[in-house]
């Protein structure tokens, strides 16, 4: 895949949706993909936070 766009990832640690094993195999297809991405982690914060 190719973009020019670069990729920020929100995540909130707390979010009860993923696991660890999920966030890793996200990680890794982005890895695999080439394309620019950050992800942040906002530890306590759930799924759809917004402050």
């Amino acid at each position: 895949m190719k973009s020019g766009a670069k990729i920020l990832i929100a995540h909130g640690g707390a979010d009860p949706f993923l696991t660890p094993e999920h966030i890793q195999q996200f990680q890794s297809a982005l890895d695999q993909s080439g394309l620019d991405w950050e992800m942040v982690t906002y530890g306590g914060a759930q799924h759809g936070f917004t402050n």
